[in-house]
């Protein structure tokens, strides 16, 4: 596997052209008689965490494509991935860190449940996993990969490590979780959370089903009573007994 580095590639050609824009810094005025077009109305950017210059113990992921999702098997029930940011964790029962960073990661996936999944993969025998989850519960999604097949593409050189995937399969966080130059927060997730243009793009189509349902049941409540077929007629009150 050839490991992934980050360039940094810093530009100077707005310093060299700064002057000669600003010798003419008033937008010139549309011709007599000509209409002024609308503003630039484009979505702006979306407002990603700052990469932080830090150690990862693993090949840099951030900003870049994440490697194929792949374990051997789910322990949980599989979650349904399909626009919302993945939290990724690879990590070991007998990993100290890895235990102190088991219930942030919990409080993280019970408060964005809607728009976040965390996946827990460790490459230890499903039964040891499962004994330690009875006791250490993992109130997210848990997996196992015995062959690392991600691990090893990730290069992963020391656990806990984290990967936060946005809808576009585009690695926006990464490193150890408990790290105090960087550390994983409720902010950082929300974050990514609100700059992801697909969890957007969900929340919309499912805003939009929600209302169509809503005018389907209002139209059916609407509805007049069908009348009984041709030459029936409707029960009338009996008398009361003499």
């Amino acid at each position: 596997m050839n490991p992934w580095t980050r360039t940094v590639c810093v530009s100077t050609l707005a310093a060299l052209t700064g002057a000669c824009a600003a010798q003419d810094s008033k937008p010139a005025a549309p011709p007599a008689g000509e209409k002024q077009g609308p503003a630039d109305s484009r979505p702006a950017e979306p407002n990603w965490p700052a990469f932080k210059s830090k150690n990862l113990y693993a090949n840099d992921f951030r900003g870049k494509k994440a490697p194929d999702f792949s374990v051997e098997k789910f322990l949980t029930p599989e979650p349904d991935r399909r626009g919302k940011v993945v939290l990724i964790d690879f990590w070991a029962t007998w990993c100290g860190p890895c235990r102190e960073a088991i219930p942030e990661i919990n409080a993280l996936q019970a408060k964005f449940k809607d728009d976040l999944v965390c996946i827990g993969i460790s490459d230890e025998p499903a039964s040891k996993v499962e004994q330690f989850s009875k006791k250490t519960p993992l109130k997210y999604t848990s997996a196992i990969d015995p062959t690392k097949r991600m691990s090893k593409a990730v290069g992963v050189g020391g656990i806990p490590h984290v990967l936060i995937i946005s809808t576009d399969g585009i690695v926006r966080w990464q490193g150890f979780p408990l790290m105090d130059e960087d550390r994983l927060t409720e902010a950082v997730v929300q974050q990514i959370i609100d700059a992801d243009p697909g969890v957007r793009a969900r929340h919309e189509k499912e805003a939009a089903k929600d209302k169509s349902k809503g005018k389907a049941k209002s139209g059916d409540a609407d509805k007049p009573a069908p009348a009984p077929p041709a030459g029936d007629t409707p029960d009338q009150p009996k008398a009361p007994g003499r």
